[in-house]
């Protein structure tokens, strides 16, 4: 004790602001300084107080959607490890940060590190932390267990959604006419998928709106979502659109963020199929021990924790339909597949032909169902008419409406004058909801034809030219007139004797040749530049080259955010432009199978993505020699991605 209190004297004497600013000024100063603060710490370090841990909630109850923290202050160190904490179920642990402190008081020091770790609660309930086990040194410390209480919310708040084209809307839930693949599947989720559809059975060919759900916990941070994709070999389904509708909804008391992608399905066959999903979400979540050589050490490590990007799929739980074969009793001749509700009507164009000549007959279909499949009536050939095949247009709404209007051309040509209208051609399709068929026939279309013969001009007869008249000496106009006819007589002689000769082949077939290879190397350039590899190619290339313009200009200012931001956008453009994947969902994952056995530019690749997460989610910032640095490391990793 009286050592403790020399070292106490000791330091008050030597510790003053005038004997520390003297100290700073001397180099020699300086030094004796550290010399005698180093000894005063392993001198106190004998009589220091051994370790303990404390263990403590911020919030002893908490509402779904929020989150508690809890709090280990350990005394006596100045370090504390990440401790192992048993998993409880329905409570997800988050993000961990880490402090420590120093004190000196009368002669001795004092130290102490904090750890807090975010608790995400999944549900409502009493939940148990058991006690945690600490190694400091060779002490085994342990904390008393807790006790969290974690109420149903009254109502749940929407988190800002993501920029979209939808507005962002709090919607119900599903109601009853409407059923779901997998009901259960949030119970404990932070994210699933899920397939919503009506509720009933439906027939071959009846168009089935179909949504895609995917529910994302308010506390899940999430990178990248792909396009949802449908599994079922009895169904053919619409393109889904690539933006999908943002809500929220509170699902068994927990808050989700909900992206909806609403297409539309058609069965091909009956009986009792299964239509199944799948999608792709990339997940950023924190990670101690992280790779060293990010940012040159683990200072980052320690104040901010690791990033790191992992690649889920979730699949939804197929859902079974029974598809119902279309009826034969009752089938008319006239049906061809149409399958919904729909409206007919003809028009035709012009109305009055001669016998021979072309008429464009139109059929317009308009209503809701399958309209890709559908069939347009038919006028056939017979004595009186020549016809010939029908071509289709189709102006249709985007999915999920299945309200659409397709139009159908027939060019038909009558033979004869005893054509007086366009006769009556009957159409049928099945209605799905009245379970019965339906004819629609277009009225006739009247129709003119004339005789292909011209009719004489006039019913006078014909002039009988004099003798004296043929005999009568020719007029200077009349003596032009020969000439000419005799010059044309000669020219054309002439120019048959120059066809005759291949010097004139020649001269045209060379011209000609010239043209053609012209079209054909105007062709293969219209090709190529068409081709969606090369456009892909060209696209990648200018996003790279605007990433590395805006990476130049960060690293000019000193925006090291915008700098990782840029350097991550070059290097998936790059990579997906090479490998021909999606740049929008590109991950780690989805590279090393295509790098095979160069590593060194596969753990260049790592490393750059890990620095350009790290960026994004911490907000550190480098300085210029580091930012240089990355900027090589990228450009040599560009080039060699290009030359694989």
């Amino acid at each position: 004790m009286n050592l403790r209190n020399e070292i106490g004297d000791m330091l008050r004497a030597n510790l003053t602001p005038k004997a520390l600013r003297s100290a700073l000024l001397s180099g020699r100063g300086f030094f004796a300084f550290l010399r005698l603060a180093a000894f005063a710490v392993f001198a106190a370090a004998p009589f220091a107080s051994a370790a303990t841990v404390t263990a403590a909630l911020d919030r002893a109850e908490v509402s779904l959607g929020e989150t508690a923290h809890l709090i280990l202050t350990l005394q006596g160190a100045s370090s504390l490890s990440s401790p192992h904490i048993p998993p409880v179920d329905g409570l997800q642990f988050g993000a961990t940060s880490h402090s420590s402190n120093f004190q000196f008081m009368n002669g001795a020091m004092s130290s102490s590190a904090l750890l807090s770790l975010e608790l995400i609660p999944l549900r409502a309930g009493e939940f148990t932390i058991p006690e945690i086990v600490l190694q400091v040194g060779k002490e085994t410390l342990r904390t008393t267990p807790l006790h969290l209480r974690v109420v149903a919310a009254a109502s749940t708040a929407a988190l800002p959604a993501p920029p979209s084209s939808a507005p962002s809307a709090t919607r119900p839930t599903a109601p009853a006419a409407v059923g779901v693949s997998d009901p259960d599947a949030s119970k404990g989720s932070l994210a699933f998928f899920q397939i919503v559809f009506p509720k009933r059975p439906f027939y071959v060919g009846e168009v089935l709106p179909v949504q895609a759900r995917l529910y994302l916990h308010q506390n899940l941070k999430v990178r990248q979502v792909s396009v949802p994709a449908f599994d079922g070999d009895a169904f053919t389904v619409a393109p889904m659109p690539q933006n999908p509708a943002q809500t929220t909804e509170s699902v068994h008391g927990v808050g989700y963020n909900v992206l909806t992608w609403a297409t539309t399905a058609s069965a091909v066959r009956s009986g009792e199929h299964s239509l199944g999903g799948r999608v792709q979400i990339v997940v950023l979540q924190r990670t101690q021990n992280r790779a060293r050589d990010v940012f040159g050490g683990g200072f980052f490590d320690e104040f901010f924790g690791g990033v790191e990007a992992k690649n889920v799929a979730l699949a939804a739980t197929p859902v079974s339909l029974e598809i119902l074969p279309l009826p034969t009793e009752g089938r008319p001749s006239s049906f061809s597949g149409a399958v919904g509700r729909f409206e007919l009507s003809s028009d035709a164009d012009p109305h009055q032909v001669a016998a021979g000549d072309p008429v464009t007959l139109r059929f317009t279909i308009c209503g809701t169902g399958n309209l890709d499949r559908l069939q347009p009536p038919r006028l056939v050939d017979s004595a009186a008419w020549k016809t010939y095949p029908p071509s289709a247009r189709v102006a249709a709404a985007n999915p999920p409406s299945t309200e659409a209007e397709k139009q159908f051309e027939q060019v038909v040509i009558p033979l004869n004058t005893s054509v007086a209208a366009i006769p009556e051609t009957p159409w049928s399709y099945f209605d799905p909801e009245a379970k019965r068929y339906v004819t629609l026939t277009p009225p006739a279309i009247p129709l003119k034809v004339l005789s292909s013969a011209a009719p004489a001009a006039t019913g006078a007869p014909p002039i009988t030219p004099s003798p004296d008249a043929a005999a009568a000496p020719m007029s200077e106009e009349e003596r032009a007139l020969a000439e000419a006819g005799s010059w044309s007589r000669q020219a054309a002689g002439r120019l048959l004797l120059l066809v005759r000769k291949p010097v004139f082949w020649m001269a045209l077939l060379i011209p000609l040749a010239g043209i053609a290879a012209g079209r054909r190397t105007w062709d293969a350039l219209e090709r190529r530049r068409q081709n969606p590899h090369h456009l892909r190619r060209v696209a990648a290339s200018r996003a790279v080259r605007r990433a590395l313009v805006e990476m130049d200009a960060a690293r000019t200012h000193g925006d090291s955010a915008a700098f990782f931001m840029a350097v991550g956008r070059a290097l998936r453009e790059q990579l997906a432009a090479r490998f021909h994947l999606n740049a929008a969902s590109l991950v780690l994952a989805d590279v090393e199978p295509q790098l095979g056995e160069d590593r060194t530019l596969l753990d260049d690749i790592r490393a750059l993505f890990q620095a350009a997460d790290a960026a994004a989610f911490s907000g550190a910032a480098s300085d210029a020699e580091a930012l240089a640095a990355w900027s090589a490391r990228l450009e040599s990793c560009l080039q060699r991605i290009k030359v694989r």
